[in-house]
């Protein structure tokens, strides 16, 4: 008997979220970090930004089908885990958190504004 059971959000770090975010066509990015840390370390290009409690199906595109990653502080930031799971609640299939977060993002790719 195949076990189906949802077992909590998947992790991608940079390296293999920076290889995915290349090669795949349509991708949602959602920003989860508070103001003063988007101005300390930028966002990921082409990333929304998310209340972490409060998004829709909307915020992130619209579309269900598609992958979101989501991107909080750091590996110690809960953020991410709880939208993601908030996110699979409201139908998105494909739910990832980038586990070092923004820090990790910033310490070698390019952040926008």
């Amino acid at each position: 008997m195949v076990n189906n059971a949802y077992r909590g959000p998947k992790f991608v770090n940079v390296a293999a979220f920076e290889t995915w975010r290349k090669s795949e066509s349509v991708l949602v990015v959602a920003d989860l970090n508070p103001e003063p840390v988007r101005d300390k370390y930028g966002s990921i290009p082409g990333s929304f930004v998310v209340d972490a409690g409060k998004f829709t199906v909307q915020n992130l595109g619209g579309d269900t089908s598609l992958p979101v990653v989501f991107c909080g502080l750091n590996r110690a930031d809960p953020a991410p885990v709880k939208a993601a799971e908030q996110a699979r609640t409201m139908g998105f299939r494909s739910v990832f958190v980038l586990l070092e977060g923004i820090e990790g993002w910033a310490a070698n790719q390019p952040t926008q504004p």
